[in-house]
């Protein structure tokens, strides 16, 4: 039996690039992994495909309360696949909801976890969600903040931002490894580097090269123009819009940059997106 370790994160802070990449480095190389195919490589905890198997029919009719009874069966029907360890994309924040673990400890071997300025992710996932800045910088702070059900997935229990953040971070743990979004950008192949140090990897020089150029911002953005993405709502525009640091501080008005620094203090400061004093 595998178990999983989990590619996590708060919406529109870096997942599917990470996603990307390791595809691209276990795929083939001869040309760039399909990102409608990501989930080959790691499903998605919130795939309805996955609950439906699991209970044997259609869950569209199931109660959400019901889903979440059935997370952790999900959960470990995804470990018993498997005899190692397999890939598996969240958003969601590491506790219960209504007494019931969101990620169970028994299926899980570690984790990747990835964190981004939320003044960034306040104006990214304002265009993923399609919804004014002013109600996504309030989800933002929004215990309980979830994604609605719909045909391809069940409801996804985000929590606010920070405590997304602080519910995978805030107890250092040897089997979680902390990406930050600048750094990954600034610094790609160190990151990634010492992320397969981390999972134990040794990829030929070749294939990681390959992997990083496959998975580059502007490779996925010109997939995703040349075939589509699944995972782009249908009232974004693109799922990969820019992807560049600081666009926060710059469009976003003062009075909702406090309000996210007031929201949000204690872990843009561990995170290094506020300076002390």
């Amino acid at each position: 039996m595998g178990k999983i370790i989990w590619i996590a994160s708060y919406p529109k802070s870096g997942n599917t690039w990470v996603r990307a990449f390791l595809a691209n480095l276990f795929g083939p190389q001869d040309e760039p992994h399909d990102l409608n195919r990501l989930n080959e490589v790691c499903p998605t905890l919130t795939s309805r495909a996955l609950y439906d198997a699991r209970l044997g029919r259609s869950t569209l009719d199931v109660p959400p309360q019901e889903l979440l009874k059935l997370r952790q069966d999900v959960q470990k029907t995804i470990c018993s696949a498997t005899s190692e360890s397999v890939f598996v994309k969240t958003h969601s924040w590491f506790g219960e909801e209504s007494g019931q673990p969101l990620i169970d400890p028994d299926c899980t071997a570690g984790a990747i976890y990835i964190v981004r300025n939320p003044l960034d992710v306040a104006v990214s996932a304002a265009h993923h969600f399609g919804v004014g800045v002013e109600q996504m910088v309030a989800h933002m702070a929004d215990a309980n903040f979830r994604t609605a059900p719909n045909e391809k997935h069940v409801m996804e229990y985000i929590g606010a931002w920070s405590q997304n953040v602080a519910s995978w971070t805030w107890q250092p743990h040897p089997k979680i490894f902390l990406i930050r979004y600048e750094d990954l950008h600034a610094a790609p192949a160190d990151v990634f580097g010492s992320l397969i140090s981390f999972l134990g990897l040794k990829p030929a020089q070749e294939r990681f090269e390959r992997a990083l150029r496959y998975s580059t911002f502007e490779s996925l953005a010109q997939q995703e123009r040349t075939s589509g993405f699944k995972e782009r709502p249908a009232n974004a525009d693109a799922f990969f819009r820019h992807g560049r640091p600081g666009e926060g501080s710059e469009v976003l008005p003062p009075a909702l940059i406090d309000s996210i620094i007031n929201s949000h203090r204690e872990q843009m400061t561990r995170f290094g997106y506020l300076r002390t004093g």
